[in-house]
């Protein structure tokens, strides 16, 4: 998720304000100390620009 992220030129702040969700919590996600759950994931790929799958696949591999 950091990757596309950066790719897509956005700070953590700037996800956080466009996904709606919690700076802290994309934090941990990216850290691997938690995963998001599908919900999320459809969140954060909508504010990405990317499809959902490509973030389920980050999330799976990091467990």
């Amino acid at each position: 998720m950091q990757l596309v992220r950066e790719q897509r030129g956005l700070s953590k702040i700037r996800l956080a304000k466009t996904s709606g969700l919690d700076r802290r919590s994309l934090a941990r996600w990216e850290a691997g100390q938690q995963t998001p759950d599908l919900r999320t994931i459809g969140r954060l790929a909508d504010a990405l620009g990317c499809h959902p799958t490509a973030l389920i696949e980050w999330a799976e591999d990091d467990q």
